[in-house]
C-alpha cells in the first residue's frame, strides 16, 4: 500500500494544477461587455470641459455649455443601472430626445461621429442611455439621473409670445388656419392645437396701422393619449417635455396685413425679404400679394 501512496499524491496534485489553470467558474470573470461599460463609465466620470470639442442637440434651443455638461456627466456616471437598450421601432421604449457630445479638440469646424458621445432618452423618467463612436470606449451604459434626463427631455421646450391685441383682432383667420390644419392631421392621432406664438416681426414703417406687417404665428398639436405623439412625427416635427408636437408646418407661417387690414397667410421667407426691401416705401397691394404667392409656391 505504501508503494502506491506517492503516485496517488502526484495524481491529486496534478488534478489541482489542472483545475487552477482551467476556465474560471461561470460569473467570476468580467465579460468584454462589462469591461467596455466600465471604460465608458470611467470616461464619463473623468470628463472635463477641455475634453469636449462641441455639443449638438436637435431642436430650437442652444445646447448646454461644455462645463455644465461635463459636470452633469461626472455626476450621472456614479449611477449606472441594468436596463434594456432604447429602441427605434415605434414602441414605448423608443428614443425621443437626444444630444451629441464630441470628445475632440475644440474649433474643428466639422466633427466626426467617430468622436461622439450619444446621449438618448425616452419616455421612461430619469433613464439616459449613452454610447460612443468608434474612437471612444465600446459598450452602452444606462444611467439613472434626474438632472441629466431633464436636460434632454426639456431640450425642445420653448417659450412663445402672443400679442393678445392683434391676435384678437385677427383671431378668426388664425384659428381658422389651425382648425383646418388639425383636420388635415387628425387621422394621425392629433386631437387639438394650442397657439404658442403670434408676433409682429417686421413692418415697412414704425407708424402703427400703416404699411405692410408680417405676424409670425405658431402652434403646437397634441395627441390622445399624449404618449402617441413621438410616434406620429413627420418631417422636422419634434416634441417638447409635455409631449406637445412642434413644427408640423415645416416653414414659418405669417399673417400679412396692409394698413391694418389682413391680406392673407404667407409661408416661408419671401414675404419677409419683400418687407425688408420695402422699408420706408409705399407698398402696393398687388406687389405684396405677389411676394406672398412666391412664398406659398416655395
Amino acid at each position: 500500500m505504501k508503494k502506491r501512496t506517492l503516485p496517488l499524491m502526484l495524481s491529486g496534485a496534478l488534478l489541482l494544477v489542472l483545475c487552477a489553470c482551467g476556465p474560471a467558474a461561470e460569473g467570476t470573470a468580467p465579460t468584454e461587455t462589462a469591461t467596455a461599460e466600465t471604460s465608458l463609465l470611467d470616461l464619463l466620470a473623468g470628463l472635463t470641459e477641455e475634453d469636449i470639442g462641441e455639443v449638438s442637440q436637435y431642436g430650437p434651443n442652444e445646447p448646454p455649455d461644455n462645463t455644465t455638461l461635463a459636470a452633469m456627466l461626472n455626476e450621472a456616471a456614479a449611477h449606472p443601472i441594468d436596463h434594456a437598450d432604447l429602441t427605434l421601432n415605434g414602441s414605448d421604449t423608443d428614443v425621443v430626445w437626444s444630444l451629441d457630445c464630441y470628445i475632440a479638440p475644440k474649433n474643428q469646424g466639422v466633427y466626426s461621429g467617430e468622436d461622439a458621445l450619444h446621449l438618448q432618452a425616452g419616455l421612461e423618467e430619469n433613464v439616459v442611455e449613452i454610447f460612443g463612436g468608434e474612437n471612444l470606449p465600446d459598450g452602452r451604459v444606462h444611467l439613472e439621473d434626474a438632472a441629466l434626463y431633464q436636460l434632454l427631455r426639456t431640450s425642445c421646450d420653448r417659450e412663445g409670445f402672443i400679442n393678445e391685441y392683434y391676435y384678437e383682432k385677427y383671431r378668426d383667420l388664425v384659428d381658422g388656419y389651425y382648425d383646418d390644419r388639425l383636420e388635415e392631421v387628425r387621422d394621425a392621432g392629433y386631437t387639438a392645437w394650442e397657439l404658442t406664438e403670434f408676433l409682429g416681426v417686421l413692418g415697412t414703417t414704425k407708424e402703427s396701422g400703416k404699411g405692410a406687417v408680417a405676424f409670425r404665428m405658431g402652434a403646437v398639436f397634441v395627441t390622445d393619449p399624449p404618449e402617441l405623439a413621438p410616434h406620429v412625427l413627420a418631417g422636422g416635427a419634434y416634441v417638447d417635455s409635455a409631449l406637445r408636437v412642434h413644427g408640423l408646418d415645416w416653414q414659418n407661417v405669417y399673417l400679412v396685413t396692409l394698413d391694418d387690414e389682413p391680406v392673407g397667410l404667407s409661408f416661408g421667407e419671401s414675404v419677409i425679404e419683400f418687407i425688408e426691401a420695402s422699408w420706408g416705401k409705399e407698398v402696393h397691394l398687388e406687389d405684396l400679394q405677389a411676394a406672398m404667392n412666391i412664398s406659398a409656391a416655395g
